[in-house]
């Protein structure tokens, strides 16, 4: 045997572990929990201002926006995208909004909230500054089983393309089923 060919021999377990498909449980169901400052348009108020429209509105564009990022994720990972279910379990909160230039003082006796860079990230209640985050459930069904880790990596994947649309998310798990 050639020196070249024991190298090749030695070598190709090398090559076959970095060829794997993921690891941890297999499952064509994926539940993601999330734990997110919405985006403004999310959200909705009884005085509605900077960019929210109403209760329903913010509902179909959170569901829409989580509907858009799955399957464009499934598309770029090359995933199929037939027969994939998708629920997403999102209910708008109820967030009037601080006036963009408005201090949070004694004087907000009613909880508002503060939009920073697009997201409601805090909860102003007399001159007092909480972080405000809401959680959130996806679950996707696909069509084929997939491994953990890559569900995972999916999670990220969809999480930075509804960040692109202003929501900021603070954690994210997934568990996965069959």
């Amino acid at each position: 045997m050639s020196s070249a060919t024991v190298l090749i021999l030695l070598a190709l377990p090398l090559v076959v572990l970095t060829c794997q498909a993921g690891t941890g449980s297999l499952g064509k169901t994926g539940v993601f929990k999330f734990s997110v400052s919405p985006a403004v348009g999310y959200t909705f108020s009884a005085n509605i201002s900077q960019g929210q429209i109403s209760e329903a509105y913010a509902k179909s564009s959170a569901e829409r926006d989580a509907r858009n990022a799955i399957y464009e994720v499934l598309r770029e990972n090359s995933l199929p995208t037939n027969d994939v279910e998708i629920k997403v379990d999102f209910t708008p909160p109820n967030t009037p909004l601080l006036a963009p230039n408005d201090p949070c003082d004694a004087t907000v006796t009613a909880a508002l909230y503060q939009v920073i860079d697009g997201a409601v990230l805090y909860k102003c209640l007399e001159g007092s500054l909480t972080s405000f985050t809401i959680e959130d459930d996806v679950t996707v069904t696909a069509s084929q089983p997939i491994y953990e880790s890559q569900w995972r990596e999916l999670g990220l994947q969809i999480v930075s393309k509804l960040e692109a649309k202003g929501s900021k998310f603070q954690s994210t798990s997934v568990s996965v089923t069959n």
